[in-house]
């Protein structure tokens, strides 16, 4: 099977003087795949307050198809230590990071706790 897709990114990012940043993440993306047409478009504003923790919001849609919203909030614990709280939707597919990539399953409606730590 052939898939075809164009992805359309932009991201804005705000840092302040005194520490704080925001991001916004937009995408759209055209996909053919075989004779299916359909259009995403993906949102995420995230706020960063000194370092110390970041909410991010979430916003994916197709044309015509599924909306999926969640929150995340990652607590920076230390230098090596991370929490994440995740509460919402995601849609699965490839999912790439720090050049690796896997294949994560769809996630719908519910609460996921992630620790992370670095060695």
């Amino acid at each position: 099977k052939i898939v075809l897709a164009k992805t359309y990114p932009l991201q804005f990012t705000y840092k302040s003087n005194a520490g704080n940043s925001l991001t916004i993440y937009f995408e759209v993306q055209d996909k053919i795949e075989g004779d299916l047409k359909k259009r995403y478009w993906y949102l995420s504003p995230s706020y960063n307050y000194f370092g110390k923790y970041t909410v991010t919001a979430f916003y994916d849609h197709e044309k015509n198809g599924d909306r999926l919203f969640g929150v995340d909030c990652t607590f920076n614990l230390d230098d090596i230590n991370q929490l994440s709280v995740f509460y919402g939707s995601q849609r699965g597919g490839l999912v790439c990071a720090n050049g690796s990539c896997v294949i994560q399953p769809d996630f719908e409606d519910g609460l996921k706790l992630t620790y992370r730590t670095s060695f």
